[in-house]
């Protein structure tokens, strides 16, 4: 790696990352993704900026994304990606993407079909930027976190300096 490059890499070492559970059912103390979430990544190097929890609704969540942007490099969303009338959150992001980065959604299927079979199709896992900053929409489920978690947690800090520094 090139010395400039190791330089802003050690820039991209503080990467903040933002939490945002969407959800009509959980609350602070019943979240387990989203705690698994800020648990994994803060013990990982990331500064996790918190966890927030919001309603399925677009405009709420739109809201929330554009705010959160403003100081964090990157943000999960966790929830509200199936296919039910109540699952709002990859319709909020979608049209909010800059840039589209079809190959998260697709690895996550990937890999939720080697563990939950052909309803992992059945999710609308993505990521895009949003504002100079990365966002990824992952389903609630415990295991959908774990898997988020596989791939993220080591690109992440590429991803950012990709982003910002290249």
């Amino acid at each position: 790696m090139a010395e400039s490059q190791d330089e802003h890499m050690k820039e991209a070492d503080q990467v903040k990352v933002g939490i945002i559970v969407t959800t009509d059912t959980q609350t602070a103390e019943t979240d387990r993704s989203g705690l698994l979430l800020e648990s994994v990544l803060g013990k990982s190097g990331y500064k996790v900026l918190g966890k927030q929890l919001c309603r399925n609704d677009t405009g709420v969540i739109e809201s929330m994304v554009n705010r959160l942007a403003t100081e964090a490099d990157v943000i999960i969303l966790t929830g509200g990606t199936g296919i039910s009338k109540k699952d709002h959150t990859v319709d909020a992001l979608l049209p909010m993407f800059e840039k589209d980065l079809p190959g998260f959604g697709e690895r996550m299927r990937v890999l939720g079909l080697e563990q939950v079979g052909e309803r992992a199709l059945l999710s609308r896992s993505c990521g895009g930027v949003v504002s100079q900053t990365l966002v990824f929409c992952i389903p609630g489920s415990m295991s959908a976190a774990e898997t988020a978690l596989k791939i993220l947690v080591p690109m992440l800090k590429h991803a950012v300096y990709e982003l910002k520094f290249k």
